[in-house]
């Protein structure tokens, strides 16, 4: 029987996988994952915390990012590049080996409140 069931399901990225794609300069494939998986771990937070907002349909795009901001407790600066990102979120594996097997979405959050606090 071809296309059998085998109960396999999608095992979370924790922070051990992203700092070993993070620390490896030399695959290019494992460091676009590990920029990929932070900008789009922001990113889904922004759109996360924005789909709670969006009442306020007369809210332009900079009082969104605003409350977005606020609801979330980071403002990143603007100007900051994605490879400040990456590196200000794999301080948090680097520095906490014990909470490291914990999944990635969880950790992403708190360095970036640390960092860039509104």
């Amino acid at each position: 029987m071809a296309g059998g069931s085998t109960g396999a399901y999608a095992q979370a990225v924790t922070g051990n996988d992203i700092l070993r794609a993070c620390s490896s300069r030399d695959d290019l494939a494992a460091t676009g994952f590990c920029a990929g998986y932070v900008m789009g771990g922001i990113e889904g937070l922004k759109w996360g915390a924005a789909v709670s907002i969006m009442a306020d349909q007369g809210a332009g795009t900079a009082a969104l990012d605003d409350k977005t901001n606020s609801v979330l407790g980071f403002c990143s600066p603007a100007e900051a590049e994605n490879g400040q990102l990456v590196d200000v979120f794999i301080v948090a594996p680097e520095s906490d080996p014990v909470n490291r097997h914990q999944s990635a979405r969880t950790l992403l959050w708190e360095p970036l409140k640390k960092v860039y606090p509104c």
